[in-house]
């Protein structure tokens, strides 16, 4: 379902005008489940009845010897046969009883199951929705924001303009209070968040310089270089070594990406390398965003949320690029946009850029909710994923040409990154038992 929503979206947008059109919602089904039936527990009680037996043998054993114990025998049959009497009637109680009790917990079983039943495939539902909300905002992403700097080649000044989108977004949700608000910008808060920030700044504006200078297929087969830069700064600054298979399972990632940057017919110097310098600041982002997270629950910092602290970070990145972006194209805003209206109406330039900067920050948002009901190897699976469908509908949308040697490259390096992912989680989980 997934595939076919994300094939919809890319057959829409090749044909689609600057203006989105809202898409429709249909109504949920509501599934009502039948109860499975339990079968009754079968409690039983034991009455003294072998004693009455005997008791009531001896008693006829008796009236056998004589006359003189008749009325002492009808004496102990009458014992025998009240003894009998009350057995069966606490067995009947006690029968009565346990049906009650076995209705009742049967009953509450077959409730719970079932609502356990219903609670798993909501939750199946929605990490489903998200992964699917995540490609579609993704490839949207993508899209607009090449058309975006198609329209208005100002790198700097879509990187910035999209974080500022996206804070605006997130004080919004702040404001209608739909989300707890973020701790306050003290030092120590400052200290934690400030990094992040500076790496997320880079690597925003990298991803877009990127994209401006070739193709949205060639920098994603750049960009899958991004564990290999994970693995190599977490050496570096966290002093945190791996074992010797996950740092061989990059070589496929490593090999892939040069065989397809080295064929590619869309290969630019200005892409690759800004777009190498998104993979190294994105992996400083994760790592300082992991330190801050930690130490918010080690009391260094105050506790904030991983989409809090995504919406600070994009605030904050916002606040550090602004000045720069005016000081590197300010002079050229008057040339670049009288040339930009000769082609497309100013209208449409804002409409690129505002949809471009909203589902940036909304991709990120979605991809953190999933991350926060998946496994780390789960994600991971979905990020490849992700890729390669933006690999595919970048290629439809823009008619990208690709060489033989670029596609079996990316067939490489593209399924490499899953496989380091899985190699990296097995050693993880492996030394932890171990530990």
């Amino acid at each position: 379902m997934v595939a076919l929503g994300v094939v919809s979206i890319v057959i829409a947008l090749t044909q689609a005008t600057p203006r989105l059109r809202p898409t429709s919602t249909s109504a949920a089904s509501i599934h009502t489940h039948t109860l499975p039936r339990t079968n009754v527990l079968k409690l039983s009680a034991s009455p003294r009845v072998s004693s009455s037996s005997l008791g009531l043998s001896r008693d006829f054993h008796g009236v056998s010897r004589g006359p003189q114990r008749i009325s002492g025998g009808f004496h102990g049959v009458s014992r025998g046969i009240q003894r009998i009497s009350g057995g069966l009637q606490r067995v009947s109680g006690d029968l009565q009883r346990g049906r009650v009790v076995s209705t009742r917990v049967a009953s509450g079983e077959a409730v719970t199951g079932g609502g356990n039943r219903m609670k798993e495939l909501i939750n199946t539902l929605k990490i489903g929705s998200y992964f699917g909300l995540w490609y579609a905002l993704n490839i949207v992403y993508n899209v607009y924001n090449k058309k975006a700097l198609n329209a208005l080649p100002l790198p700097w000044t879509m990187a910035t303009a999209q974080l500022g989108i996206g804070f605006l977004y997130a004080a919004t949700v702040w404001a209608l209070r739909l989300r707890k608000p973020p701790p306050s910008l003290t030092k120590s808060n400052l200290d934690a968040w400030i990094p992040i920030a500076a790496a997320h700044a880079i690597g925003q504006v990298c991803t877009v310089c990127a994209l401006g200078a070739s193709t949205v297929s060639f920098v994603h087969i750049v960009k899958a270089l991004e564990p290999f830069f994970s693995a190599m700064l977490s050496t570096l600054i966290l002093a945190q070594s791996f074992a010797f298979p996950v740092y061989l399972s990059l070589v496929p990632v490593v090999g892939g990406v040069a065989l397809a940057c080295a064929k590619s017919l869309s290969f630019s110097w200005v892409s690759f390398l800004t777009a190498m310098g998104s993979n190294a600041a994105f992996a400083l982002r994760a790592i300082y965003s992991k330190r801050a997270l930690v130490g918010g629950q080690e009391g260094k910092s105050e506790k904030i949320s991983a989409p809090n602290l995504f919406a600070v970070v994009t605030g904050l990145a916002f606040a550090a690029l602004l000045p720069v972006a005016l000081l590197v194209e300010g002079a050229k805003y008057k040339p670049m946009w009288e040339a930009a209206v000769q082609m497309t109406s100013p209208q449409d330039i804002l409409f690129l850029s505002g949809v471009a900067g909203l589902f940036h920050y909304l991709n990120n948002e979605v991809m953190y909710l999933a991350l926060d009901k998946v496994h780390p190897v789960t994600l991971a699976v979905g990020n490849t994923l992700k890729r390669v469908f933006i690999l595919v509908a970048s290629v439809i949308i823009f008619q990208t040409t690709m060489s033989p040697l670029s596609i079996i490259g990316a067939s490489i390096a593209i399924p490499g990154t899953l496989v380091y992912s899985l190699t990296k989680n097995y050693y993880d989980a492996k030394s932890k038992k171990t530990a």
